[in-house]
C-alpha cells in the first residue's frame, strides 16, 4: 500500500497550514515540495492535531486567493461532512467532489451529505466510490 506523500515530509505539514492560514499574503511560503513532481503540500490535518483556532471563511477564502495566485491547480481534501471546516471551505471551492466507501456508506447518509454541501453552497460535481470490492473474477469481468 502506497503512503501519502505527506508521510514522507519531514516538517509538519499541519503546523505550515496554520501558519499559512495566520499569514495569507505569504501563504504560498509554507507550502512544502513533495517528492512526487508537480506536486506540493499544505497539509491541515494531523489525526491528533485539532486546530486550535477558529476558521471563518473570510480567512480561509483569503488563504485560497493567495494560494490560487501561484499555483495553477488547487486540490483541497477535505475533512469529513461531520467536520465544520469541511463546510466552510466547501463553499469557497470551485467544485466539490463527494467520496463516499462502498458497501459502508448508505444510499440516505450520502444523499444528506451532498445536500448539506449544497447548503453550505459547495458546487457539488460528482460522487467518488471508494474501495470498490471485485465481486467478479477477473476472468468473468472481462467477458462482460
Amino acid at each position: 500500500m502506497a503512503r501519502c506523500p505527506e508521510s514522507r515530509l519531514s516538517r509538519s505539514v499541519s503546523q505550515a497550514a496554520r501558519e499559512a492560514l495566520a499569514e495569507d499574503e505569504h501563504a504560498s511560503d509554507y507550502v512544502t515540495e513533495s517528492p512526487l513532481q508537480n506536486l506540493s503540500l499544505l497539509g491541515a490535518d494531523a489525526a491528533n492535531e485539532p486546530w486550535p483556532l477558529s476558521l471563518d471563511s473570510a480567512k480561509l477564502n483569503g488563504l485560497l486567493q493567495s494560494l490560487d495566485n501561484d499555483f495553477g491547480f488547487i486540490v483541497v481534501d477535505l475533512p469529513t461532512v461531520e467536520s465544520s471546516l469541511c463546510f466552510v471551505a466547501a463553499g469557497l471551492l470551485n467544485g466539490v467532489l463527494l467520496v463516499i466507501e462502498a458497501e459502508r456508506t448508505r444510499s440516505e447518509t450520502a444523499a444528506r451529505a451532498k445536500q448539506r454541501l449544497l447548503d453550505a453552497r459547495a458546487n457539488v460535481m460528482g460522487v467518488i466510490l471508494n474501495k470498490h470490492p471485485q465481486h467478479l473474477p477477473n476472468w468473468l469481468e472481462a467477458r462482460l
